[in-house]
């Protein structure tokens, strides 16, 4: 496995679309308007990262990896690195 990829937890906000494909009721959006979106938290190997943004895998092998989450960087809280 390479070892050059730096192993970390990252804490970020998500974007949120809340409600079905029906009505809602204006009282029932601004209360879920108010409520802020989800913190969500990714562990995986940085395969590349930017001013922009950072792309992760939490499945690395030698010849391949496995999906890669892209997370834009305004919406990074925190990026701890896991290994040195």
């Amino acid at each position: 496995m390479p070892n050059d990829y730096k192993l970390t937890l990252i804490s970020w906000i998500d974007a949120e679309t809340c409600g079905d494909s029906g009505w809602i009721k204006l009282d029932e959006a601004i209360e879920e308007a108010n409520t802020p979106p989800p913190v969500m938290k990714s562990v995986g190997w940085v395969l590349y990262q930017d001013d922009k943004y950072v792309a992760v895998t939490s499945d690395l092998g030698p010849e391949d990896c496995g999906q890669i989450t892209k997370i834009p960087i305004p919406m990074v809280i925190n990026i701890e690195y896991i290994n040195k």
